[in-house]
């Protein structure tokens, strides 16, 4: 739209009253979205916020009607009732900035009644647009209200989310203290306390957090770690660390503040030898990042002394990490050597001798071309095992996947089409009363 179709339309809506002008617009969004998409645009920016304010509400309106029918209706919605939610929130967020006080409350009153209907998966959208035309503190407040009133621990928690950023600290901490029972929870409130310099209350909620709260004690072990290095205090850090010994769990991080303990004071051999002890507590996941640390952390004669060590750990618990380092480092000789003598049997990672090569896969494939014997002879022999061993349709298919490998890399990098026409044959013969494979096989 030019700037003389703006004034022409301005001219004629300038009689209108906004009230008009909002029905008039929601027509045309109706009948060509485009030019109502414009004149909204236009009228918005030009501070038009009279008008905006009842569009908006009539907008609101239009969705809730929709998510109210949809709710009647336990066949579902249509992508036409999809629509209108969705595009309807999304203009009210264009023009939000507009509202008055009045139609936001309206507005977060009734999606939050939207919010609680819903069985459709709309609840993201309703959460959205609430938070979204909060303006002023009293808003979020109101939104806090709303969410505490449900009974539901999840949203409890969003609604001491907004005491705490928007509330008074009364209110905080009465709904914070009402709903401790993850460890999180505890640590939130330790952290809250901990910046309002109350280090005796929050360091008793992050003990008591690490004593009974439920689930993921990570939070807890970093306030504490975090405090405890801050003020200098090994005893407190060794405290700790003892206590994720009983949970069981997270054992390895605490190690790790201590041995950052040791490096603040300049004692490398204490923090060498804290940081060689947390080894055994990482997981196979943590290793390989961990690794690195290490490289950071210990002199260059120490790492070397200590990272085969470390690569062994990781081979028993993390396949795919180990494989990963050694082919970041050039490894591929032993990267291969890896490969194709890898018995699963041995890792306690693995269960299933075949699921387990699926980790190996990319890195044979990435090796067929400086090794294509070995990576081919490593694919056929997985084909083999899977047809031969475990059988069945599935067993198959995964079967299919290596053998299009090793026929990939006979071909194109070996050359060698009397090697795959012998291997398919053998394959074919000691298995012909496998029709279902060999029809597959057929196929290939």
């Amino acid at each position: 739209m030019n700037q003389k179709q703006k004034k022409q339309l301005q001219e004629l809506f300038s009689k209108k009253t906004p009230t008009q002008f909002s029905d008039l617009l929601l027509t045309l969004g109706d009948k060509i979205p485009e030019l109502y998409e414009e004149i909204l645009h236009y009228e918005t920016i030009n501070g038009n916020a009279e008008l905006a304010d009842d569009l908006a509400l009539k907008m609101w309106s239009k969705a809730f009607k929709t998510i109210k029918k949809i709710n009647k209706n336990y066949r579902g919605y249509s992508t036409k009732d999809e629509k209108t939610i969705i595009e309807s929130l999304a203009q009210i967020s264009e023009i939000q900035q507009h509202l008055s006080l009045k139609n936001r409350y309206k507005i977060i009153s009734q999606a939050f009644e939207a919010y609680q209907l819903d069985e459709w998966g709309f609840k993201e959208y309703f959460e959205n647009i609430m938070t979204h035309i909060c303006h002023e503190k009293d808003d979020f407040l109101l939104l806090a209200k709303l969410y505490e009133e449900t009974g539901y621990v999840w949203d409890a928690n969003k609604a001491i989310a907004l005491y705490k950023e928007h509330g008074t600290e009364l209110e905080y901490l009465t709904l914070r203290k009402k709903h401790l029972r993850l460890a999180h929870d505890y640590a939130d409130l330790a952290s809250h306390l901990l910046d309002k310099w109350e280090d005796e209350q929050a360091l008793n909620y992050a003990w008591t957090g690490m004593d009974r709260g439920n689930g993921s004690i990570e939070t807890l072990v970093s306030f504490l770690g975090k405090y405890y290095l801050e003020k200098s205090d090994l005893d407190g850090l060794n405290i700790l660390f003892k206590a994720c010994i009983m949970r069981k769990s997270w054992v390895a991080q605490s190690l790790e503040y201590i041995a950052e303990y040791y490096l603040k004071m300049d004692n490398y051999e204490e923090a060498k030898k804290t940081l060689i002890k947390a080894l055994k507590y990482k997981k196979g996941t943590e290793l390989n990042s961990y690794l690195l640390k290490l490289k950071q952390l210990l002199r260059e004669e120490d790492y070397g002394q200590y990272a085969p060590q470390i690569l062994e750990i990781i081979k028993t618990k993390d396949v795919e990490s180990y494989c990963n380092i050694l082919f970041r480092q050039g490894e591929k000789q032993q990267l291969c050597d890896f490969i194709i003598s890898f018995e699963p049997w041995k890792s306690s990672v693995y269960h299933n001798w075949t699921y387990s090569h699926e980790d190996l896969k990319e890195f044979a494939s990435s090796l067929s071309e400086e090794f294509p014997q070995e990576m081919s002879n490593y694919f056929y022999r997985l084909s083999v095992y899977l047809v031969e061993e475990e059988t069945g349709t599935k067993a198959y298919k995964r079967a299919m996947k290596y053998l299009k490998e090793c026929k990939k890399i006979n071909l194109d990098t070996l050359e060698d089409l009397t090697a795959w026409e012998t291997k398919i044959e053998q394959l074919r013969k000691r298995n012909s009363r496998k029709s279902s494979f060999v029809q597959l096989l057929n196929s290939l």
